[in-house]
């Protein structure tokens, strides 16, 4: 995932003191057992199985970019602002091994744009147990 634009001021205001937002995660399927089973970022090839109530850290050091000017934000754990966006975009991407849990994050880094919702980059992240559900 990867920020459209940067956010204002008055939005950064807002959100650059939150200690918590959504995640969409990936549950790995054991075609073994035949089961969902380890939980694992979205989008990476994480073999490590991803734990609740333990603290990450994203490490490196590198800028991406986020328009045509080379203005830059470091990279970390991309965090939905609200549940409603959250379940909305794994709506999109269809239910299938994916799941929505709450994080908490410390070390903002960027706030931004990313399929047309607020998205806040931090470098540490705590992932909740409980599995958001969608509510009709």
């Amino acid at each position: 995932m990867c920020l459209y634009s940067a956010k204002t001021k008055r939005l950064k205001k807002n959100l650059e003191k939150r200690t918590y937002g959504y995640k969409i995660f990936r549950r790995r399927h054991d075609y073994n057992t035949q089961t969902e089973t380890k939980l694992s970022f979205q989008y990476q090839y994480c073999y490590e199985e991803l734990r609740y109530n333990r603290w990450y850290e994203d490490t490196s050091s590198f800028l991406l970019d986020y328009n045509l000017y080379g203005e830059t934000y470091p990279t970390g754990y991309h965090v939905y602002t609200n549940k409603k966006d959250a379940l909305k975009r794994l709506s999109w991407l269809g239910f299938h091994n994916l799941e929505v849990h709450k994080v908490q994050i410390k070390d903002i880094v960027a706030i931004g744009e990313q399929h047309n919702v607020d998205v806040i980059v931090c470098k540490q992240m705590l992932i909740e147990k409980e599995v958001i559900k969608w509510k009709m």
